[in-house]
């Protein structure tokens, strides 16, 4: 069983590149603590069903919602057509098909993760809890883990998620739709995974703290404090998600990575005031 050394990661550029880090810290701490290994078993299975399961949607009705956003002319004929909209409609095609792949792909992973939140949400605090009384030294709770000390959170996980739901379509539909605009849809397209980088944090940082019972608007003060160790962090969810498969078992890790980014940043003095 290996204990943990906080550290500050630090802010700016360096606390961003010291957040990309923390999900393969995250995968191996996990690794080197077999310990916890029992409450990482139930999160994975069930993410990894639901994340598999939309990818397999979004990839058997990639063709419908790519018909849907192609522009009519990109439809017809070469001899329909002048010569240059000829020129560039299999380029058009090629990009079009690209931000659909990607924005379809992004949608499944992170609707996945968000209905296995609602799902996994008491064994994501429940591992959350074991990760940090190990990593901090402290001896592992003695709770059973059972229905009911599953059962006891259930209903603030499930809320927690919802809000985070309601968060995730706020922003994110209106991106998405920006992302469909010829030229401006760049724009779209980098907002959409910036903001997906912004939301993975929060969804494995979520479990260390709700277990606080923290609110909504006191996690996105607690990001605001250390946003550029958040959106590295979010930023290396992003590219582990990219490798097929790998990221469909590893939510245990994630949320382990998160509760390790807890313990390095600490609680800023005014949130600190507030929970007191």
């Amino acid at each position: 069983m290996t204990t943990y050394a906080t550290s500050k990661p630090g802010t700016g550029v360096p606390g961003f590149l010291r957040g990309l880090t923390y999900p393969l810290r995250g995968i191996r701490w996990l690794l080197a603590n077999r310990a916890v290994w029992p409450y990482a078993l139930m999160p994975a299975l069930v993410n990894g069903t639901i994340v598999l399961i939309l990818a397999g949607i979004a990839y058997t009705q990639f063709d419908v919602f790519f018909a849907w956003v192609q522009p009519d002319f990109l439809e017809a004929a070469d001899a329909d057509l002048p010569w240059w909209k000829t020129f560039y409609k299999p380029i058009a095609n090629v990009l079009i098909g690209l931000v659909v792949g990607v924005l379809m792909f992004v949608m499944s992973i992170l609707g996945g993760l968000l209905s296995g939140a609602v799902l996994a949400g008491p064994f994501h605090e429940k591992l959350s809890e074991v990760v940090e009384s190990v990593a901090t030294g402290e001896a592992p709770p003695d709770e059973a883990f059972n229905l009911s000390t599953l059962s006891r959170d259930a209903v603030r996980a499930v809320m927690s998620a919802v809000q985070r739901l309601s968060l995730f379509g706020v922003f994110y539909v209106p991106l998405m739709l920006l992302s469909l605009i010829p030229v401006v849809g760049l724009v779209g397209v980098a907002g959409t995974l910036t903001y997906s980088a912004f939301f993975m944090a929060l969804n494995f940082s979520d479990p260390a703290l709700e277990r606080r019972k923290i609110n909504l608007r006191q996690k996105l003060r607690w990001a605001r404090h250390s946003i550029a160790p958040w959106m590295g962090f979010g930023a290396g969810l992003m590219l582990l998600m990219l490798i097929p498969l790998l990221g469909l078992v590893l939510a245990p890790a994630f949320v382990t990575a998160g509760t390790l980014l807890w313990l390095d940043v600490g609680v800023p003095a005014d949130l600190s005031s507030e929970q007191t």
